[in-house]
């Protein structure tokens, strides 16, 4: 029996990591990115200058860590960082070599806005960088806690077209397959790009997902097994190695 394709939807910006992690494991991974992530050059004009006097910079996913890197490289040194979740905070440390403050339970805005650090923000000056769209919760919570808030959308998501023939042929020559949608985004960037035919085979596949908002949206979109794991790609590799153990 061949061994378990996964689909790996992520941007290829961040998803060589979990590639490897994948194959390491015994998995078929292919990558299967459905949205570009574009920078937005004049917004990331503005970084350095927000960051003068800024208390803390918040990274709200790891392609924000890899849009503005060059940036990132040479912070203050008196800036505290934080990251929404595991995997955007070892890319921030990577990059910087600092520590950041995430949350160990969960990975959204109310897991990081739940850390006691950010309990009492009174004046303090924060620069949230992230992709344009997305809930406010961070950014007005903040606020709302006495926080000065500048936010940057440092960069755009974009639909991006999948080979349909080369995707059918590896369903076909993989019985067993699963699949990693980590944002409702990408959930809806697959289903259009992938089109009817090929979403009635995804729709009998596993999707592991980090967040239950990513689950009920795949299960609207008529998706039957959805696994929610929090633990980042530690997490997602033993979920799919799990998976496949018990299901043939």
């Amino acid at each position: 029996m061949s061994a378990p394709l996964v689909l790996v939807t992520r941007p290829d910006t961040v998803s060589a990591a979990l590639t490897d992690r994948l194959a390491q494991a015994g998995l078929v991974p292919l990558a299967l990115p459905v949205i570009d992530i574009v920078p937005d050059p004049a917004r990331l004009g503005r970084l350095a200058a927000e960051l003068v006097g800024c208390d803390w910079l918040v990274a709200v996913s790891p392609s924000a860590v890899s849009v503005c890197a060059d940036v990132l490289q040479a912070l203050p040194p008196t800036l505290k960082l934080a990251a929404v979740g595991a995997g955007t905070a070892r890319a921030l440390t990577a990059l910087t070599g600092r520590p950041v403050l995430f949350p160990t339970s969960g990975n959204d805005s109310e897991a990081l806005l739940a850390c006691p650090e950010l309990a009492d923000l009174h004046d303090r000056r924060f620069l949230v960088v992230k992709g344009r769209g997305g809930r406010p919760l961070l950014t007005e919570t903040l606020a709302a806690r006495g926080a000065r808030v500048v936010s940057i959308d440092a960069y755009e998501r974009r639909p991006r077209p999948v080979d349909r023939a080369a995707l059918a042929a590896a369903l076909a020559a993989h019985p067993r397959a699963g699949a990693v949608v980590t944002s409702r985004e990408i959930a809806n960037a697959l289903r259009d790009a992938v089109g009817e035919a090929l979403w009635a085979s995804l729709q009998s596949i596993v999707h592991i997902v980090p967040h239950e908002r990513v689950a009920d949206r795949l299960r609207q979109l008529g998706v039957h097994d959805v696994l929610t794991t929090s633990a980042g790609d530690d997490g997602i590799v033993a979920a799919l190695i799990e998976w496949f153990a018990t299901h043939d």
